[in-house]
């Protein structure tokens, strides 16, 4: 019942949580396969064992054994794989993998139905499981194939010419093969049918050829019923009559090497043996084991760390959110200041253009006027030219006025480009003083850059109104207000 070994590269680990111990569940179960045990008797399987050990391996006796000396302590997983990650045969368990699952599989069932006071058993089944597996710890068909024809193709390769007990074959009444499935790697046609007997598929249930393991052997491959097949066959013994009562008992040194004969007679018996006393030296590091109780307030008390530490991983999470959205908003700010700036250049070139051109007509203006004072004085008779020049000077004049308005309207202008500057200078000093707080260790520069746009934005409103003054009192009087003080 074993596949040719070959080791495959480790997996990660992963800690479990722990299932709660329940004899009675173990009892009625046990209790139950002992009328399987009956109908087994006469499945038609080779006998290979004496009565007493047939005595031994009954499901009463089982079920009376795991009474006395069940129901002392539980596998804490969590430690369980701690300590298993430090041995070096176990290197598999320190990288992630499916081998955690089938692990689980059978500690959990270890936890939940049987809990004997010594673990030499759990450890004889972790180390078969490791051994029949290939050390990969779950379910899998003989020589690792993935499908039935690649098996049978691997075995009749493997053992061409050296053997007659060709048990890998498909049989006629089922057209199914019978080669090593599961963790135990169960074969032959009546092991199979023995599976059905002890584990009580009923032959007159509707579906029965789906859930039978003599109809559908590959039902071995799921991960429930092959932990079923192990635990009850290497307890009631059905694979070779011989059980781990015959080799595991209280007060007497466990017989590592001949468990072996619970499976496959002696074959690979002393490297299954070594295996199985590593998997022991763990179970028995401190805290391993612990009573079911102790195992639940431990199991709530990690609840509880791993909570605490997520809603600490949470709040620095949203500290460091907030740090960044303050840091958006000074970001945005400051972006909106330089704006402010460039429209505030764009107004002072537009007035410094509109100053250019008042200056230029005020001087053909006063050009004109001296041409006409100098026509009137020197040619007093000539009224027609005189009257051609009045046309011309009141043309001027009216010019003058569209100029004026046109200075009246960009003085407006500028009035209410200033008004919504200081709207929009009020507007974000209301902006810098909301966010103001959130921005405590930018507070210097906020204040040196809104200081400057201040004393910008006055000496731009300064000039502007005395550009107006000038502009209204060159319009009005013909001079400059600083003429006369």
């Amino acid at each position: 019942m074993s596949p040719t070994n070959r080791t495959t590269a480790p997996e990660p680990r992963r800690p479990q949580t722990v299932a709660r111990l329940g004899l009675s569940a173990a009892w009625a179960s046990l209790g139950a396969l002992a009328l399987a045990g009956l109908i087994a008797t006469f499945s038609g399987a080779p006998a290979r064992a004496s009565s007493t050990s047939a005595a031994m391996c009954s499901a009463e006796n089982n079920a009376a054994f795991i009474e006395q000396y069940g129901d002392k302590k539980v596998v804490d997983k969590t430690r369980f794989y701690e300590e298993l990650q430090k041995v070096r045969l176990f290197n598999r368990y320190t990288k992630e993998g499916r081998h955690f699952i089938g692990t689980d599989a059978i500690v959990d069932e270890w936890n939940e139905n049987y809990a004997l006071e010594d673990p030499a058993m759990l450890a004889y089944i972790l180390a078969t499981a490791w051994h029949e597996t290939g050390t990969r710890m779950y379910p899998i068909r003989e020589a690792f194939a993935t499908s039935d024809e690649a098996a049978i193709r691997a075995l009749d390769r493997h053992f061409k010419n050296r053997t007659s007990n060709i048990y890998w074959r498909p049989v006629a009444e089922t057209g199914r093969a019978y080669f090593g499935r599961g963790y135990v790697q169960l074969t032959w046609d009546w092991n199979y049918k023995n599976a059905d007997n002890y584990l009580g598929i009923d032959p007159e249930a509707p579906d029965y050829k789906e859930i039978s393991y003599y109809w559908e052997p590959d039902n071995a491959l799921k991960e429930r019923p092959s932990i079923q097949i192990t635990y009850s066959g290497m307890f009631l013994g059905w694979y070779t009559k011989r059980c781990l009562l015959n080799y595991f008992q209280p007060n007497k040194r466990p017989d590592w090497a001949g468990a072996r004969r619970i499976i496959n007679g002696v074959d690979k018996k002393e490297k299954i043996a070594a295996e199985a006393v590593a998997f022991y030296e763990v179970l028995n590091k401190p805290d391993v084991l612990v009573p079911p109780a102790d195992l639940a307030e431990r199991l709530a008390k990690r609840e509880a760390d791993e909570k605490a530490a997520q809603e600490a991983a949470e709040a620095e999470q949203q500290a460091a959110l907030d740090v960044a959205l303050d840091r958006a908003a000074l970001k945005d700010t400051r972006d909106r200041l330089s704006d402010t700036e460039r429209l505030v250049l764009e107004l002072q070139n537009r007035i410094e253009a509109l100053e250019a051109d008042r200056l230029a007509q005020l001087e053909r203006n006063a050009a004109i006027s001296a041409e006409f004072v100098s026509l009137r004085e020197t040619n007093d008779n000539v009224n027609a030219q005189i009257d051609a020049l009045v046309d011309q000077n009141t043309a001027l004049r009216n010019e003058i006025e569209l100029v004026r308005g046109f200075a009246q309207a960009e003085a407006q202008r500028a009035a209410d480009t200033r008004r919504a500057l200081v709207e929009e200078n009020e507007r974000l000093r209301q902006e810098v003083r909301e966010t103001r707080a959130a921005m405590e260790n930018a507070s210097r520069l906020f204040d040196a850059l809104r200081t400057d746009t201040q004393t910008r934005l006055d000496d731009l409103a300064a000039r502007v109104r005395l550009a107006n003054e000038r502009t209204l009192w060159d319009f009005i009087f013909g001079r400059s207000p600083s003429d006369d003080g």
